[in-house]
């Protein structure tokens, strides 16, 4: 379970909580160590998404966190200290959304990052980097929610990137700029439920 106050784990037997936060973290009745998201991929590994804090993982046989390296000059180094959402497509890569970061990805092979954000004047880009939701369809491609930036579709084969937008005077169009959950629609959902593209079903928000 992720807190304002860290990670803990319940244990039934003993009918308690287990608490865990960083060794450097300083635990008075003020001090917050928020996490967002708790993520385990296939390798069970388990990834710890924080408002703040950054991206880490928790060592289950020593119970304690390592940060992944951020590095916001370069290409090859984690963006963003706010971690908002966490997805593994179906090749163990990790997709990582971040405020105001961009969509983070980590080879899971070569270990190197990518970043895909909003580039002024670049239309293959994302309209904006405050990201909300990320998730990969039985296709392969990668779906990013953001704040009053749209739908994002992410070809990560060949980079392309195309956006989906509020169009006022479409009653078709997507229904707000700000997505905060995508959802790839099972053939079982009812064909009277409204689904974006005829496949996707988007939780928005209007403002």
């Amino acid at each position: 379970m992720g807190s304002l106050k860290g990670l803990s784990k319940f244990d039934y037997t003993k009918n308690e909580f287990i608490n865990f936060v960083p060794d450097d973290f300083t635990q008075t009745a003020d001090s917050k160590f928020h996490i967002r998201n708790i993520y385990e991929d296939k390798q069970n590994n388990l990834w710890i998404g924080t408002d703040g804090n950054g991206l880490m993982i928790f060592d289950r046989e020593n119970d304690n966190f390592i940060p992944v390296s951020v590095n916001p000059g370069s290409t090859y180094g984690f963006r963003g200290n706010v971690v908002t959402a966490i997805c593994e497509d179906k090749t163990g890569n990790m997709w990582f959304g971040t405020f105001k970061s961009g969509v983070n990805k980590i080879d899971r092979l070569s270990k190197k990052f990518r970043t895909y954000r909003h580039v002024r004047n670049n239309p293959n880009s994302l309209k904006t980097s405050d990201i909300k939701a990320v998730y990969q369809d039985e296709s392969g491609i990668v779906w990013a929610g953001t704040e009053k930036g749209g739908l994002s579709r992410i070809d990560a084969k060949t980079g392309q990137i195309k956006t989906y937008l509020n169009e006022p005077e479409n009653k078709k169009s997507l229904p707000s700029n700000v997505v905060l959950s995508v959802i790839e629609a099972s053939q079982c959902l009812s064909p009277n439920i409204d689904l974006f593209a005829d496949k996707y079903l988007l939780h928005p928000v209007n403002i």
